[in-house]
């Protein structure tokens, strides 16, 4: 959990504030009435804290002395009071405040809580600023910092080609128009042509200080997410960044949603075939050897109808555990449905695949899940084909039938051929 310095003298917002951090469960919110407690707090608690939280007037100290006090401290801060003034906001800006925040509702609660959270998050998104300016970058540079997130930089487009060929997982680019070399328009148009990077993958914010409409429609038509006119306020600045990087996080969930059970976080059944078609296309051109393992829990119905659901879902989860932990990133394995799974193995000798498969039901057998006053146990049959056939599906269907067989023979085992 991470330490949160929350400086307020109003007991009614305390615990506002105090219940909305709570329900996060990723903060330990240290609390502060007095200009002088913040003071005893900093210099005599050694936490590194994570952010402040701090109100403008308190009962010693009515001029806003505390953001002073807790900036000069070198604390990131976020200001929350119910004065609002735009040369307030000029002196929290010029002292370094991430945000200042105006107390007007539940709705406000939310947001400074829900921004924080944002914040934490910011600290794994990287961030590549490209403008040949200095000062630009600069600028751009700590206003992102202040924010979190990681930051690189590129000071033309053709040294951004090697930057995101070092760091795939770039999430933003912030691209300015003019730039010698290769212009930011062009430097667009690789990324989502040669580089292969949609809108989905890579969000793109376009910059110039000769924007103009139709400059920004051009922009967008080459596969930029937003465009900015400089200059540009601090605070629009960030909220188009965070809302770009909010809505690529919200595709990656809708992604994970239609590939992943919800349950156990496998694969599921229709991506399972997505990815393991080009497998088995790879395999027949004898490039790779496929082994297909389905694999069905032995009696499951009876731990459903004994404990309830919420103790099967233990089990099953439990389970997935130790599939992905045997199996390795070149092998898929999903759940297809109910108690079964199936492994799509790459490139096992053909004289370990029983020693990997009867060593998977061990480990299986082995699971105790201490549950109302007993432990679940389960116990798993598998099926195991090391034969290429004209289709995946067939390759399946031969699994199941040894599978069937394991069954027959009495269950908890592996029937391979």
């Amino acid at each position: 959990m991470l330490d949160v310095l929350l400086i307020e003298d109003s007991p009614v917002q305390v615990k506002v504030l105090m219940r909305k951090f709570n329900e996060t469960g990723r903060f330990n919110v240290i609390h502060a009435a007095t200009y002088a407690e913040t003071k005893a707090i900093i210099e005599q608690d050694n936490r590194d804290f994570f952010i402040c939280l701090a109100d403008l007037v308190l009962p010693d100290a009515r001029d806003g002395e505390v953001v002073n006090l807790v900036t000069e401290a070198g604390l990131p801060t976020l200001v929350f009071s119910s004065i609002y003034s735009d040369d307030i906001r000029d002196r929290c800006d010029s002292k370094g405040v991430i945000d200042y925040v105006v107390k007007q509702g539940a709705h406000n609660v939310d947001y400074i809580v829900e921004l924080i959270e944002r914040i934490e998050k910011n600290r794994h998104v990287k961030v590549l600023v490209v403008d040949d300016s200095a000062i630009s970058r600069t600028m751009i540079r700590a206003m992102l910092e202040l924010y979190r997130f990681q930051v690189l930089e590129a000071d033309n487009g053709l040294a951004a080609i090697k930057v995101v060929s070092e760091y795939p997982d770039i999430a933003l680019m912030i691209i300015d128009y003019m730039m010698p070399e290769m212009d930011g328009i062009a430097l667009l148009q690789w990324l989502r042509t040669q580089h292969g990077k949609d809108r989905n993958e890579l969000a793109v914010i376009g910059l110039s200080a000769y924007g103009s409409h139709a400059l920004s429609a051009k922009f967008i038509k080459n596969g930029g997410n937003d465009f900015l006119s400089k200059p540009f306020l601090k605070e629009e600045f960030i909220c188009r960044v965070i809302q770009n990087v909010e809505h690529l996080e919200h595709l990656n969930t809708i992604r994970e949603m239609a590939q992943k059970d919800h349950l156990t976080g496998m694969f599921n059944r229709r991506h399972f075939f997505h990815l393991a078609e080009p497998l088995f296309n790879n395999a027949r051109r004898e490039n790779i050897h496929l082994s297909v393992g389905l694999m069905d829990l032995d009696h499951f119905k009876t731990i459903n109808d004994t404990y309830g659901h919420h103790a099967g879902d233990l089990v099953l989860r439990e389970v997935a555990t130790v599939l992905k932990k045997n199996f390795r990133d070149t092998d898929v394995v999903a759940r297809m449905g109910g108690e079964e799974f199936c492994v799509l193995a790459t490139n096992v000798k053909p004289e370990a695949l029983f020693e990997t498969f009867d060593r998977l039901r061990q480990e299986i057998a082995a699971i105790r899940i201490p549950f109302s006053g007993a432990d679940l146990t389960v116990t798993t049959s598998i099926g195991v084909t090391n034969t290429l056939r004209d289709s995946l599906k067939e390759m399946i269907t031969d699994a199941d039938r040894l599978l069937y067989a394991a069954k027959e023979s009495g269950r908890d085992r592996v029937k391979i051929e």
